[in-house]
């Protein structure tokens, strides 16, 4: 069986990994390059590029990871510590850590030269079976899963963790098997699964599940990815099927506002879902700006809610996190509007998290500067911080 399969960065290679126990460097023809490379003593079950192309990781049910060039030759010994087989692999955007998930219920991150970076995050009864680094590599996504063994059920979850070993929020739940594959989009804010129930659940950083899951697989899903402009979603599934999913739900409220822009219900609505479903078209479609307008007062109103509360610093991060999904839908209807970049700049900056703080700040300062706004309060306080980093 042939495992795991990746493409090169450059996207001129592929890299297999199989039940033989060896790697295979194929051209983008399928013309195979050099020998196989060979090293692990069993099956290998995942492999990964690491962003330069520069160099290959490997793991396999002998417990170990190996490092490669891509001519084959091992770059230093066998990664060692796990105690079974390892499910996962995956570099870091920078390709300084390589994070490995574990049958033994582990999760482990690695330098190039094998040593462990913290102490191993470990779980009893479990295994972890899936691993992904975020795209700014601050952030890793897992899947776990109980072990069939361990009688507590099959329902797995996903958690996320900084690369210290700190978990991140809550678990995510909602899958009713095991998670089987896990990926960020492009821009770090979403995040997919694929599992054992055959559905695929789209997921914010913050755990909540973002529409309903993606159903039409009939046996479990095996992996799952994004396209490179973060707008589609593909899986893949032991039923033989490969599906395509589209991520921008924006897009297909869109679609039905537009077909539904003529129906007899749009002009005279005679009921409350009716008018309700004409006012989001007309207020999030059809002219996004007052939609907009509405999330990002919406989203103002929380705060100010909270800072009269007597135990809001305690509260704070808590708030922040649930002003950045409405601040998230907002961007998605418009993507001109500077305050709302500007308000989620500085949840993110509460949040600490600088690049996409810094990011958002950006955005905000470009649209001021187009838009003429460049006297706003806004403007001024994120020029300030730019200026301070």
């Amino acid at each position: 069986n042939v495992n795991a399969v990746t493409f090169s960065p450059c996207g001129e290679y592929i890299i297999s990994a199989s039940n033989d126990a060896t790697l295979r460097l194929w051209d983008n023809q399928g013309n195979p390059i050099g020998n196989p490379f060979t090293g692990h003593q069993s099956n290998i079950n995942a492999v990964a590029f690491s962003p330069s192309g520069e160099y290959i990781v490997s793991g396999g049910e002998d417990c170990t990871l190996i490092l490669w060039d891509t001519k084959g030759n091992l770059r230093g010994n066998p990664f060692t510590g796990h105690q079974s087989r390892v499910t996962s692999v995956a570099f870091s955007s920078d390709g300084k850590l390589i994070v490995s998930g574990s049958s033994d219920g582990s999760l482990r991150i690695w330098d190039l030269k094998g040593n462990h970076v913290i102490a191993p995050i470990a779980f009893s009864d479990v295994w972890v079976d899936c691993v992904a680094f975020s795209p700014d590599g601050k952030q890793i996504v897992c899947g776990i899963n109980n072990d069939p063994l361990s009688g507590r059920g099959f329902e797995g979850i996903l958690r996320i963790w900084d690369t210290e070993g700190h978990p991140i929020g809550n678990p995510f739940t909602g899958h009713c098997d095991s998670v089987t594959s896990v990926a960020f989009s492009p821009d770090g804010t979403l995040i997919v699964s694929g599992g054992a129930d055959s559905t695929v659940r789209l997921w914010d950083q913050q755990g909540n599940s973002i529409g309903n899951p993606f159903t039409g697989h009939c046996d479990s899903v095996t992996c799952v990815a994004f396209s490179p402009d973060g707008e589609k979603i593909v899986s893949g599934s032991f039923d033989g099927t490969v599906r395509l999913w589209q991520v921008d739900w924006v897009l297909w409220l869109q679609i039905a506002c537009d077909r539904l822009r003529h129906h007899p219900l749009f002009k005279n609505p005679e009921t409350e879902v009716a008018s309700q479903a004409c006012e989001i078209c007309k207020n999030y479609i059809w002219n996004p700006s007052i939609g907009v307008q509405k999330l990002y007062e919406q989203a103002m109103q929380r705060m100010k809610d909270e800072e009269n509360l007597e135990n809001f610093l305690a509260s704070e991060e808590k708030i922040f996190s649930a002003v950045l999904p409405i601040l998230n839908v907002a961007i998605r209807f418009n993507s001109t509007h500077a305050s709302v970049y500007y308000l989620r700049g500085k949840c993110y900056a509460k949040l600490n998290n600088l690049p996409q703080a810094t990011q958002d700040f950006q955005k905000a300062a470009a649209l001021c500067q187009q838009l003429g706004q460049t006297s706003s309060k806004e403007y001024q306080e994120v020029i300030k911080f730019l200026n301070q980093l």
